[in-house]
């Protein structure tokens, strides 16, 4: 004796149209799911990194912070000054006792990169610095305890 399920799968699916609908509805549904499963993979984009090394005459003890400013640019605050990174070209600022222009001290700890352009750098102990990249100067705010 067929069950009553029995029954009304053959009555639902009794002839070949019928059978051919519900493999396409099913074929449909798996894909619409495997679609909201794995979407992001479709929708995404790739994203790819490339290891950059410093150059052999910089040797990075440690980086203290790392930013990237309005025009793209990569920053880092390092024991050896500040840097810059534009995808291709690594340029260094650190302190010149002879220029009262550039970097107050070697030792950055922190930076912000502010909606303006301007890059704020923290120092171990010697201030704070504003730097002005279109003018590529430095103004010095002193810790004064």
């Amino acid at each position: 004796m067929k069950s009553s399920k029995e029954i009304r799968l053959k009555h639902l699916f009794s002839n070949q149209q019928d059978s051919e609908n519900y493999h396409l509805l099913f074929s449909i549904s798996v894909t619409i799911c495997l679609l909201l499963v794995n979407g992001n993979l479709l929708w995404s984009q790739q994203r790819i990194f490339h290891l950059v090394s410093p150059p052999e005459d910089y040797p990075w003890t440690w980086i203290g912070d790392i930013k990237q400013d309005v025009q793209g640019y990569m920053w880092f605050a390092s024991d050896q000054g500040l840097t810059r990174f534009d995808g291709v070209k690594i340029n260094r600022y650190t302190h010149d006792r002879s220029n009262d222009n550039s970097l107050i001290h070697n030792r950055v700890a922190s930076l912000c990169a502010d909606s303006k352009g301007l890059i704020w750098a923290g120092t171990f102990g010697y201030g704070l610095d504003k730097f002005d990249p279109i003018n590529n100067v430095f103004t010095h705010f002193y810790n004064q305890p």
